[in-house]
């Protein structure tokens, strides 16, 4: 594991990284908490609910939705993939289409993963689609800045490599752990929080 990392200037040691996790976790509220432990809960009903009415297999919706979510907002990426089932295109880039595209072409939840390749778009999948047991940590801007305490929100989500992306990942894990909860609800948690801290 990496002994520190840089974003925006700023280094993190992996106790740092844990230790500030904790301290954003305690600065929620019990609706909070409850709202995070949801989230992927809800975020899998609505998927199920959008493969109904597009009589889609339900790992494809999701992978879709993986696939748009890059630097994009819940909201956004929820009236993305909605255009894309019912209009056959949206607003991404390129690549993001490509895979859309790919994925539509797919009957295999394994080449959906293969499709998505990247670790935050290849875990936000895993834990849409098993919220209750998937071990997965989607690690987007918001984790990050959680990871830094940063309220100000001075870091920017980088292109991380798989080692950068491992460093954050233990660090919820590793909490996650201690406060026996899926890390996926944790990361959802402090997501839910960070967001009504910033400055």
């Amino acid at each position: 594991m990496l002994k520190s990392i840089v974003l925006s200037g700023k280094k993190l040691t992996p106790e740092e990284c844990r230790q500030n996790i904790v301290d954003v976790f305690e600065l929620s509220t019990p609706e909070q908490r409850e709202e995070g432990k949801q989230w992927y809960i809800k975020a899998n009903e609505m998927c199920f609910d959008v493969s109904m009415k597009y009589l889609m297999p339900e790992h494809q919706v999701i992978g879709i939705l993986s696939a748009l979510s890059p630097r994009t907002s819940w909201e956004i990426n929820q009236r993305k993939l909605q255009e894309v089932l019912s209009k056959g295109t949206t607003f991404a880039t390129g690549l993001q289409m490509d895979k859309v595209k790919r994925i539509f072409q797919t009957d295999f939840e394994s080449t959906v993963l293969d499709i998505l390749n990247g670790d935050k778009t290849k875990n936000f999948y895993l834990n849409i689609r098993r919220p209750l047991s998937s071990k997965a940590v989607t690690i987007d801007t918001h984790a990050i800045r959680v990871a830094y305490k940063d309220f100000k929100r001075e870091i920017s989500e980088p292109s991380m490599k798989p080692n950068q992306y491992r460093f954050f990942a233990e660090g919820y894990t590793s909490v996650a752990s201690k406060l026996d909860i899926l890390p996926s609800q944790l990361q959802a948690i402090t997501w839910v929080t960070i967001k009504s801290l910033y400055s």
